[in-house]
């Protein structure tokens, strides 16, 4: 009997640490994770590109609110990035312990967001659930565009970058060939998204569009 006081005393004891890193330690920490890509057909003029990706915002949740939000615009900033993106849900919805905030509030923090090549959204699900052309109204009035299947064409050197942005998987025409129609064949493009399971999708668009250059 002993034994099992202790064994039940010890899981309840794991339970409370665990509780106490999900629900307090770990939300309110700030970590800032470098990952250097090796990617291939990217020319030389983008040889130590830096890109900040600031995705699931969730600004409301709790110990996320508006202030710490100042500070990962800081942290940012202090990396001294090439380019940022925001691959969506900026907002929240009934998420337990949080407070809603408008998206207008949270559109004037990112404002603060300096990059050498500009600073680009998408949209995720909970900012369409809420309200997405308020949400990328709200963006776009601070300076921030918001890409909705389309690419954009960035100055790189003497070489062009393309950056496409394709709407979420979920709640967006998510149309991989519409992002990419105006991209040139052989011109470097980044394709940012917010829900990952899409890469099906774009590796599906791209076999396609290699075996239509084959034949």
């Amino acid at each position: 009997m002993k034994k099992l006081h202790v064994a039940l005393a010890t899981v309840v004891a794991m339970l409370m640490v665990l509780a106490a890193w999900s629900f307090w330690f770990e939300p309110r920490r700030l970590v800032v994770s470098d990952v250097e890509l090796m990617l291939p057909h990217l020319p030389s003029e983008a040889d130590g590109l830096r890109i900040a990706v600031m995705t699931d915002l969730h600004v409301g949740s709790p110990h996320h609110g508006l202030p710490k939000q100042r500070a990962i615009v800081a942290e940012v900033n202090r990396g001294d990035v090439d380019l940022v993106l925001i691959p969506g849900d900026v907002v929240i919805q009934g998420v337990l312990g949080g407070r809603f905030i408008e998206p207008e509030a949270i559109a004037r923090e990112l404002r603060a967001l300096r990059a050498r090549l500009g600073v680009y959204a998408v949209l995720g699900n909970h900012d369409w659930w809420f309200d997405a052309p308020r949400v990328a109204r709200a963006l776009e009035d601070v300076g921030i565009p918001v890409l909705h299947d389309e690419a954009v064409s960035v100055p790189l050197g003497d070489r062009t970058l393309w950056l496409g942005g394709v709407s979420d998987l979920w709640e967006g025409e998510h149309d991989i060939a519409k992002t990419l129609a105006g991209v040139p064949d052989g011109e470097p493009v980044i394709l940012f998204t917010h829900n990952p399971d899409i890469v099906r999708a774009l590796l599906d668009e791209w076999i396609g569009r290699a075996r239509g250059r084959a034949g």
